[in-house]
């Protein structure tokens, strides 16, 4: 299934699979048989075809198949002689026809891509992947209408649902800033730079024993962020730092110490009675608080072009 492949390894196969198994449209699936671009009618169509996904969930939409009643049925295949021209034809019209620009998690934009019919010279079938955007709602800038995709196919917003909209985003960036600002807080870059500087032969237990807390406290529903994408992200570094208290846990033990704080440490004894364990678990520990302090700073950016601070 297209769903739950990786965009750039989706096939003709793939396509072929969901003729035969009749994957009928959905939010999430349309089929067009034709693209076409030449007109502003057409034009107009592709756009609000496009900012429907992007007002709801995201989604996929295949040109090149015949449907009937929304169960494909056959592969048609669009006659392309020139796609270098094409893809730049839907980059600028995409780019200079919705507002505002539509962004996903992570930055993600809409994808494009070919797919060659086998034996068919210049018949292809075009994929376009849509991210449910982080900026919603989108308009046709030419109609200055807004679409929404449900499961019997795109219609047009209404006055409630636009309102709700932007009153969502406003009532979100609120109470969302607040959250932001506590959780940087406690999450400061300051304490995963310290994080990615620990030294597991030798480190104190309290340098690390504070996330215990603080990860419990993040996890509570009074915590969470209102913006899917953020509380995705946010619960991605939690679940990395978790990872880490897991297994320094589990290999890491008290040592003797005049300082009266408790130093932690990977036995050094390891080293010796088995080499390939001790540095093996040294560059896993090395490698989980670089994705951290990454999941960290991916979180800060995007918590920052979210909520406009």
């Amino acid at each position: 299934m297209i769903f739950n492949k990786d965009f750039n390894d989706i096939n003709y196969e793939d396509i072929k699979n969901l003729i035969d198994k009749k994957i009928s449209e959905s939010k999430y699936l349309d089929f067009k048989s034709n693209l076409h671009l030449s007109k502003d009618s057409e034009k107009k169509e592709f756009l609000s075809d496009i900012i429907s996904f992007a007002n709801a969930e995201g989604g996929y939409i295949i040109y090149g198949i015949i449907e009937e009643n929304g169960t494909p049925i056959e592969v048609q295949g669009i006659l392309i002689e020139n796609l270098e021209k094409l893809f730049l034809q839907i980059e600028q019209i995409i780019r200079s026809g919705i507002e505002p620009i539509i962004k996903g998690i992570n930055n993600e934009e809409i994808s494009f891509k070919e797919i060659k019919i086998n034996n068919d010279e210049n018949k292809y079938i075009i994929l376009i992947k849509i991210p449910k955007s982080i900026f919603s709602p989108h308009r046709v800038k030419t109609s200055g209408k807004f679409f929404r995709r449900g499961e019997k196919g795109k219609y047009e917003m209404s006055y409630e649902e636009l309102k709700m909209a932007f009153l969502r985003n406003y009532d979100v960036l609120d109470v969302d800033k607040k959250l932001f600002k506590e959780f940087l807080k406690d999450f400061a870059t300051n304490k995963m730079q310290n994080l990615k500087d620990i030294s597991f032969s030798n480190f104190y237990l309290e340098e690390i024993l504070n996330f215990e807390q603080l990860i419990y406290k993040w996890r509570q529903a009074e915590f969470s962020f209102i913006n899917e994408n953020l509380e995705t992200e946010k619960i991605k570094l939690l679940n990395l730092i978790e990872e880490l208290l897991s297994i320094t846990s589990l290999n890491t033990f008290p040592k003797s110490t005049s300082t009266g704080k408790q130093i932690f440490g990977i036995p050094g004894e390891w080293k010796h009675q088995n080499r390939e364990r001790y540095y093996q678990l040294i560059e896993t520990l090395n490698n989980l608080v670089e994705m951290i302090y990454d999941a960290h700073q991916n979180f800060v950016k995007l918590g920052r072009k979210i909520l406009k601070i």
